[in-house]
């Protein structure tokens, strides 16, 4: 899915790629771990790198110079583990017992 992070410098966003994978699933214990991945985009993160440089007084051909040999692969993952219920009995007269799964 695409995403954006905030961009700390002010401006537009920084675009990047997301995904969410269940590592495992335990339907006895209500407990799941999941991974948040994200990618974020070369170009808008070279983009922003030199809105930050031009800020700091460098000059056009310093920041051509810089970018030559730049890379720019930011990855951010995120491992969860969470506990969950996985029924909860809800009590009505109107309705009776109801088991929301």
């Amino acid at each position: 899915m695409r995403k954006s992070c905030q961009n700390m410098f002010g401006g537009e966003p920084i675009k990047g790629d997301a995904k969410i994978v269940f590592e495992s699933v335990d339907f006895k214990k209500s407990r799941c771990i999941f991974i948040q991945q994200m990618k974020l985009n070369p170009d808008d993160t070279k983009r922003v790198m030199m809105q930050v440089l031009s800020s700091m007084g460098l000059k056009d051909h310093e920041m051509e110079l810089a970018m030559q040999s730049a890379k720019f692969d930011i990855n951010d993952t995120n491992r969860f583990e969470y506990l969950y219920y996985r029924a909860c009995r809800f009590e009505s007269k109107l309705i009776g017992k109801l088991l929301l799964i």
